[in-house]
């Protein structure tokens, strides 16, 4: 330590043996704010792709189902007019995850309005269910006619 001044009574105290020498590289809060930065953009990624990843799964089952209640429609419109007639839930067809069955409304003496009903998992108001229902209408005329 050593003084210097004037003789008109100010005095300053120099301290060198007290300074920490600076060294070179990053200080504590250069290398925390990178870190903070990356958290938050992979936050920021990470839920876009977790909805993704969701409405990607929903649509692989929609996809399901409407190939399930296809092949049904084809088997319906493949047998004789006479023989398309209701099946209960209870005798319901299960194909891959799904359970079909169907009602038979007969609209005209030709004309026969099926109603198919379809129940397995979905997506179905922004939340999973394991017994979604959907229902499809379809006419099947008479070909004698």
């Amino acid at each position: 330590m050593s003084v210097t001044g004037s003789s008109e009574g100010t005095h300053k105290v120099r301290c060198d043996h007290l300074r920490v020498p600076l060294l070179p590289g990053f200080s504590l809060v250069k290398r925390i704010l990178p870190v903070l930065i990356l958290s938050i953009r992979l936050l920021a990624v990470a839920g876009p792709t977790n909805y993704l990843l969701t409405r990607l799964r929903g649509s692989k089952v929609e996809m399901e189902r409407a190939i399930v209640v296809r092949q049904v429609l084809e088997r319906l419109r493949a047998s004789a007019y006479a023989d398309v007639v209701d099946r209960d839930a209870a005798e319901a067809l299960a194909i891959g995850g799904f359970r079909v069955w169907w009602e038979v409304r007969q609209s005209t003496p030709t004309l026969k309005q099926v109603v198919v009903v379809s129940e397995g998992p979905g997506y179905v108001s922004g939340k999973w269910m394991a017994m979604a229902r959907d229902t499809v209408v379809v006419n099947l005329a008479d070909p004698r006619s």
